[in-house]
């Protein structure tokens, strides 16, 4: 992406808690859904605090939407395996993610996969 577009990009998080905000069975996911490309060290966008002044709902929708990109169909890459997203999710966890909640997502999921033999 050029620089233009990837600030372009970053406007999403603002649309999406607009859009939230229209219907009042969503309005209070609005602040959440805004904050879900903060990181948790502060980084990210839209600027601000990190760690627990990140919504929980924001910061667990941070961790499944960065799994989805990992691992759906992207017109610029080939979708990492589940396996290679758990870990990059690892990787991330203490910088980009909470780190608590990124590790317990990977269990959950490890767990989840193994119970249902799915996503091998």
């Amino acid at each position: 992406m050029t620089d233009e577009e990837y600030l372009l990009v970053q406007h999403h998080p603002e649309t999406g808690a607009r859009i939230a905000s229209l219907f009042p069975e969503l309005a209070d996911l609005a602040e959440p859904i805004r904050l879900h490309h903060r990181w948790w060290n502060g980084k990210g966008y839209p600027a601000g605090d990190g760690g627990e002044a990140i919504p929980l709902e924001s910061r667990l929708m941070g961790i499944v939407d960065a799994y989805e990109a990992m691992t759906g169909d992207k017109i610029y890459r080939t979708p990492l395996s589940p396996e290679e997203a758990l870990k990059e999710l690892h990787r991330c966890a203490g910088s980009q993610f909470d780190p608590v909640w990124t590790e317990r997502f990977i269990t959950f999921f490890r767990e989840y996969r193994k119970s249902e033999h799915i996503l091998a």
